[in-house]
């Protein structure tokens, strides 16, 4: 499975659940003005 997400150009790497959760917190925050900004809306 690692080899598949590499393929794509993820890099695995080992978190903790707390890790895990600031980093997903940071993307969305990151990315919700863009998607707001372009009009996107879910399907």
């Amino acid at each position: 499975m690692k080899a598949s997400y590499e393929k794509l150009g993820f890099v695995p790497q080992p978190s903790t659940r707390e890790e895990l959760t600031s980093f997903m917190r940071s993307e969305m925050a990151k990315y919700a003005d863009v998607i707001q900004r372009a009009g996107i809306q879910p399907n």
